[in-house]
């Protein structure tokens, strides 16, 4: 569990990379932040997360995989501050703006950084807040990131490394923060950097919800589940999640392998919802496009997350969100799941490609999903004592339908299209 209980529940709200990769402006930020205010703040949606290069001047950079055409913006003390041409209110190389304005429509305010410590403050030698130290004797060049040239990791034998995290977080408090996205954290696992990075956040002065990235590889999850459940609010066990079915599936496994960590105040996270219109400023896509998942697929991810327990990040652009996707986003009796549930986990599953997920309300009721996972419809007759759920009578609501079922004694039956899901409210009845 983890020391800061800043998330009791799983964390709920939009980021804008899925639509806007690392190129958002200040002004479509706002415009999807006004959105995320009035249409699903009321339903619990309530971060709003800048995304990476929010320090950088090319607004058409989608990856950080080679080297920038210009230098990001940093203070003296090599510390990243926000690029005014893209940022327009944010002077004074502060995201204060920014965040006061978040802050002022009942939104909380996130960003993103990456591990380590920018290569051209280690170039320019410059000093570290707070510390007898420059950023080149606290950086490890050996250290370097596969999808990220721009950045060394941190050399801890010289303790200007934790003075660097405590300078960075030191900023952000003062910025107003509420969430930090820290990336390139967890493949390979580095213990050292999350350790610092979550001292620094205890140390900051203010609470600040910390979010861990990308995916925890499976082979480490036995020695990274203790320490990564007591140092972050939440943390990814998935890459980059897109809008293809083979990564819908594959959550399956992972959420499945994490069920024992969920929550409270520390949540495996199955990464963001792409949803809805993606991709508005990707070259090979003007104008952006509609997601390839099918309302099947969505649908299907989207039961997985809630009863899951994963934090409910969305990514498409919220100008553009359609009656579907809005329906789903703000099904109440969906969210309760995600928000209130307990015991969640996966009790069985079968070679044809079946799935069940069951958890428990507050009010005794059980939740049963199912889902079919292959590519050709199924059928399903499974003992209800074979799902732990128990035998007996049970009254029967479905939950995307809103509507009441026929009871179902024992065995749970029915059938499923390709990658579709139920699932069920449960109550139990006297026989």
């Amino acid at each position: 569990m983890s020391l800061r209980p800043l998330a009791p529940t799983p964390p709920m709200g939009w980021n804008t990379f899925d639509a806007y990769g690392c190129a958002i402006n200040e002004q479509e930020f706002k415009a999807n932040a006004e959105v995320l205010a009035e249409k699903l703040l009321p339903y619990g949606y309530r971060y709003a997360v800048v995304d990476s290069l929010w320090w950088m001047e090319e607004a058409d950079a989608i990856d950080s995989l080679s080297p920038p055409k210009s230098p990001p913006h940093m203070d003296d003390y090599g510390r990243f501050i926000p690029c005014p041409h893209r940022f327009g209110s944010c002077t004074g190389s502060s995201l204060r703006p920014l965040a006061d304005w978040v802050h002022a429509q009942g939104l909380k305010f996130g960003i993103q950084i990456i591990r380590g410590i920018p290569r051209l403050a280690v170039q320019r030698r410059l000093p570290i807040f707070g510390a007898s130290a420059t950023a080149a004797d606290v950086a490890d060049p050996a250290n370097t990131s596969e999808w990220d040239v721009n950045f060394y990791g941190m050399n801890f034998a010289h303790r200007g490394a934790q003075a660097y995290y405590d300078s960075i977080l030191a900023l952000y408090a003062a910025w107003g923060l509420d969430l930090l996205k820290a990336d390139d954290m967890c493949i390979p696992y580095y213990a050292q950097d999350i350790d610092a990075l979550f001292s620094a956040v205890e140390r900051c002065g203010r609470p600040i919800v910390l979010s861990l990235a990308p995916g925890v590889w499976i082979d480490e999850m036995q020695r990274a589940w203790p320490h990564v459940s007591q140092r972050s609010e939440m943390w990814r066990i998935t890459w980059d999640m897109w809008d293809n079915w083979p990564s819908v599936r594959q959550l399956f496994m992972f959420c499945s392998i994490w069920a024992g960590a969920i929550g409270p105040n520390s949540w495996p996270d199955a990464d963001m919802l792409p949803y809805g219109k993606l991709n508005l400023k990707h070259p090979k896509c003007p104008g952006g496009r509609w997601t390839n998942l099918t309302r099947e697929e969505i649908r299907t991810h989207f039961t997985l997350l809630c009863v899951a327990r994963s934090p409910l990040m969305i990514g498409a652009d919220l100008l553009s969100l359609d009656d579907f996707t809005l329906a789903m986003l703000t099904n109440t009796e969906l969210l309760d799941v995600n928000q209130n549930s307990t015991q969640n986990r996966c009790p069985w599953l079968n070679v044809h490609g079946i799935w069940a997920w069951i958890a428990r309300m507050a009010d005794g009721d059980m939740i049963l999903a199912m889902f079919n996972l292959a590519d050709e419809p199924q059928s399903f007759h499974v003992p209800l004592s074979w799902l732990r759920v128990g035998a007996g009578r049970w009254a029967c609501r479905d939950l995307w339908e809103r509507k009441d079922l026929a009871p179902i004694r024992d065995v749970a039956a029915g059938s499923l299209q390709p990658h579709a899901s139920v699932v069920y409210r449960l109550r139990k009845q006297a026989d």
